[in-house]
């Protein structure tokens, strides 16, 4: 953030513990506006929170009001959460595959989240960012998917992992 003009770190980065996680934060401005993020890690994701306002003051009690998240992973909760495993859904561990007929731009991911049962069948789909015609048939395709399932310490594993969807350029 330092090197945009006109942008100043106020706040080092700094880690902390919020919920049993160890979680980054900093602290920059700029043309009139005060921030802090934070960004931790959850299972496989990252995840992060930005504050914004114009006012220094406001900003110090918005960031204390951090300290009360809880993280669905916490204490307490069930352990029975899918192991992420990255980059699985690759061919070498498809078992059998139907294309999803994709609309719209060509240069737009479709980025998508699954859950692979113990049985290699496709449990959950989630679709991040999609128009309602592309999720429908990525959504579609996806559910007859099969994979060869995941193994840990010689047992099938439910594992959550990703894709990336892209519509195919016509003539290349």
């Amino acid at each position: 953030m330092y090197e945009i003009e006109g942008m100043t770190i106020d706040r080092e980065p700094l880690e902390l513990r919020i919920a049993d996680h160890t979680v980054e934060r900093v602290d920059f401005s700029g043309v009139g506006l005060y921030r802090s993020m934070f960004v931790t890690e959850a299972r496989c994701h990252l995840v992060s929170f930005n504050l914004t306002t114009r006012d220094p003051e406001r900003l110090a009690s918005l960031t204390l009001s951090v300290n009360g998240l809880s993280f669905a992973n916490g204490k307490g909760a069930p352990s029975s959460a899918s192991a992420c495993v990255k980059n699985y859904a690759v061919p070498e561990n498809l078992l059998r595959k139907v294309e999803p007929a994709i609309t719209g731009s060509n240069f737009v991911p479709i980025p998508v989240r699954i859950t692979i049962g113990v049985d290699g069948n496709v449990k959950h789909i989630h679709v991040i960012r999609a128009t309602a015609e592309q999720r429908k048939s990525i959504e579609h395709a996806l559910a007859q998917w099969q994979f060869r399932p995941y193994e840990t310490q010689g047992r099938a594993v439910e594992i959550e992992t990703g894709i990336v969807f892209q519509q195919k350029q016509m003539g290349m």
